[in-house]
């Protein structure tokens, strides 16, 4: 599928690895976020945390509260990390296809779309035509 491309100076980790430099609480290690990067060294340096969202059709109800729900997890995640470091600077982004861009945008006037860029970094990927139709088979698969 889809490799999320990090920051020339990042280096990927695992969430546990994570969660227990951090010393966070039990039920934190066990979020399991998509993806996270450290980035920068000594005091500045700075962790990504990322959900992906992977699904190419039109945002139903179901669908956007799977998005919040994962915004939701990141902010809490960030809030975590802060009750222990709260200096460190936690970035959060939410990966979704370039196709549903639009669907998430705060100028369509909701404010779920609003809270939704307040708490999180909203990053669209391009999708080839193969990488869709793998999306698409997917979730007919997920509906039976």
């Amino acid at each position: 599928m889809v490799r999320l491309a990090m920051p020339p100076n990042a280096t990927e980790v695992t969430w546990p690895e994570v969660a227990n430099h951090l010393e966070l609480e039990p039920v934190w290690a066990k979020t399991q976020p998509d993806a996270c990067w450290w980035t920068g060294r000594g005091a500045s340096r700075s962790l990504t945390v990322v959900e992906v969202y992977a699904r190419v059709t039109k945002l139903l109800p179901g669908n956007r509260s799977k998005v919040c729900k994962d915004v939701l997890k990141l902010a809490s995640i960030r809030e975590a990390i802060w009750e222990r470091r709260a200096s460190l600077e936690v970035n959060l982004l939410v990966v979704v296809p370039r196709q549903l861009e639009a669907e998430l945008h705060p100028s369509r006037g909701s404010w779920m779309n609003s809270a939704i860029h307040q708490m999180v970094q909203v990053t669209p990927v391009d999708l080839s035509g193969s990488q869709v139709d793998q999306l698409l088979e997917r979730q007919l698969l997920q509906r039976r």
